[in-house]
């Protein structure tokens, strides 16, 4: 079973979403509302911490800049969207 994490996606210090799910779900749902909205920062709450630490921000069009600065394009399918909308239409 993967590791569930929580998750929360900001733009400056307006929160657009709060949730628990695995790495995959926090890039498919950061690059979904960055490609809408524009540019979304990506945090996760750190446990042992107690604190917020923000792994990236999303660009959208499957564009990442991680915590260090360096630029990623996300290499991933739209399998798992797809299929979540075929059920949203039943």
């Amino acid at each position: 079973m993967t590791k569930q994490i929580t998750f929360e996606l900001r733009r400056g210090f307006t929160l657009d979403d709060h949730f628990v799910g695995t790495f995959h779900d926090a890039r498919l749902r950061g690059n979904r509302l960055a490609t809408r909205m524009g540019n979304v920062s990506l945090y996760a709450y750190n446990e042992k911490l107690r604190r917020w630490e923000q792994l990236g921000t999303f660009l959208g069009h499957m564009r990442l800049i991680d915590q260090f600065g360096d630029s990623h394009v996300i290499k991933n399918d739209y399998s798992g969207l797809v299929k979540a909308r075929k059920e949203d239409e039943q």
